[in-house]
């Protein structure tokens, strides 16, 4: 998903939105005090899944960094290691580094949201089964 047209373009807005209903849902769980305990709760899954989206989009500035270059193929977490080390060598940048880093974790957050936690179609427990 990330690979094709506007790709990155939909991560980023479905980042953003769901960035907006994270903040919305916490600031409605404010003020239900019965609820109150959930708000954590949201805010780990929040950040569980801009991890996982961080991780594809380190995967696959990998990816983009091997076919660029022409390198020879490598095992894929050697190349989301290459993303990770791109990704996160935005945070130094004076300044902007910072900003840049969010937008990553957004577009992040918005891939995930967009393939439904790394699958194309919906998935069961059956899936699982070899």
């Amino acid at each position: 998903r990330l690979e094709g047209a506007h790709g990155v373009e939909i991560a980023l807005a479905a980042g953003v939105a769901a960035l907006l209903l994270t903040l919305a849902a916490i600031t409605l769980l404010r003020f239900t005090l019965i609820f109150l305990a959930l708000i954590p709760l949201v805010v780990l899954v929040a950040l569980a899944g801009a991890l996982f989206g961080i991780a594809c989009l380190s995967l696959g500035i990998g990816r983009l960094v091997q076919r660029r270059f022409g390198l020879s193929p490598v095992h894929a977490l050697v190349a989301a290691l290459a993303g990770a080390l791109v990704i996160f060598d935005l945070g130094v940048i004076p300044y902007a580094g910072p900003f840049a880093l969010a937008a990553v974790a957004i577009a992040g957050l918005g891939l995930t949201v967009v393939t439904r936690f790394g699958s194309a179609g919906g998935w069961s427990f059956s899936d699982l089964d070899w």
